[in-house]
């Protein structure tokens, strides 16, 4: 599985609360691009890693904006699973 491939090559997997945390600040502005950029509204990957790393791993760089991407994603996925359930 994809944990136990990330642990043989000596990466740290996210936790589901690390996921949560990305997607979280993904919609919150001071975390999204300005409007006055090409991106507006869009999530700024480099501050959400920034605050990902700050929080869950002392500052070492840990995150990359491409592995945030992908757990933010499967966390996104999972919302629309339950909301598709109620």
């Amino acid at each position: 599985n994809g944990v136990k491939a990330a642990l043989a090559r000596g990466e740290v997997p996210m936790s589901d609360a690390e996921r949560k945390d990305a997607y979280e600040l993904s919609q919150k502005p001071e975390y999204q691009h300005p409007a006055d950029s090409n991106w507006s509204g869009k999530p700024d990957n480099e501050k959400i890693v920034q605050e990902l790393n700050r929080r869950y791993h002392g500052n070492q760089n840990v995150r990359t904006a491409d592995t945030m991407r992908s757990g933010r994603s499967k966390y996104r996925k999972s919302l629309e699973g339950k909301t598709e359930e109620k």
